[in-house]
């Protein structure tokens, strides 16, 4: 997975492939993962490629981190993930709602206008 993940930063992909998303987010969901202090270097992939991530990327990330976001034990996991979440230095996970809801015509009450 980490060799994808280099590919990732070293290739003009115009966006991240969903696949590698995922399994990255898969790879950080572990009990192992999150006491360990290479999961920093993990969130980091979504902080430097949030330009090319798509906006369902962004709300997996942003889902995953509300998830699980407050197991990381390790101190600069725990900076990552605050980075990602309030976007500390940059908004790396900014992005436009998934789908927009259609507004509702506004319904009659019944009542009569005299």
């Amino acid at each position: 997975m980490l060799q994808v993940m280099a590919a990732a930063t070293k290739n003009d992909w115009p966006k991240i492939p969903d696949e590698v998303v995922e399994r990255l987010l898969t790879l950080l969901r572990n009990e192992e993962m999150y006491k360990s202090p290479h999961a920093g270097h993990v969130l980091h992939f979504f902080e430097f490629e949030s330009p090319r991530l798509t906006d369902r990327q962004k709300w997996l990330c942003i889902g995953f981190l509300n998830a699980h976001g407050d197991q990381f034990s390790d101190v600069h996991s725990q900076q990552v993930v605050t980075e990602l979440r309030y976007g500390l230095y940059g908004d790396y996970l900014k992005r436009s709602a998934p789908f927009t809801l259609p507004s509702l015509p506004v319904r009659n009450s019944g009542r009569r206008k005299d």
